[in-house]
């Protein structure tokens, strides 16, 4: 998300020795999409997310109203004793939304993550028989 500001700058040396105005854009934390791959097995769905940088204490996963959502925040240090000639690895958050099938078991959906991969295992809904009464 962006928010800007106009900062008006009063120097000599800016517009002539008018007053100007530079629209400045601060970017706070980006927002990635995850990579993911999702894959069917006989027991259930397996979808592997790519998260580096994102640990355990930065990982919320939810469901709600059929929705898998997955959310986590990774945070890179600022190593002060470095001084950057060119940097590309960047922190910020992640987020994912799946709307789930109808034969899964959302009650009964496992996670891990290890090295940056989230993995989540969904079973497949226990096929549920009636048995019907002759009157």
């Amino acid at each position: 998300m962006t928010s800007k500001t106009e900062l008006k700058n009063k120097e000599s040396n800016c517009c002539g020795g008018q007053e100007c105005q530079t629209e400045v854009t601060k970017v706070e934390s980006p927002v990635y999409s995850p990579d993911v791959d999702i894959v069917e097995t006989d027991d259930g769905v397996e979808l592997t997310f790519d998260m580096p940088g994102v640990d355990q204490e930065h990982l919320e996963i939810s469901i709600e109203k059929d929705v898998l959502t997955v959310v986590g925040h990774a945070e890179i240090s600022e190593e002060a004793e470095y001084e950057y000639l060119y940097r590309e690895f960047r922190g910020g958050d992640y987020r994912r939304a799946f709307r789930l099938p109808e034969a899964v078991d959302a009650q009964h959906v496992e996670a891990t993550i290890k090295q940056g991969i989230l993995t989540i295992s969904i079973p497949k809904s226990k096929r549920q028989t009636v048995a019907v009464k002759t009157v």
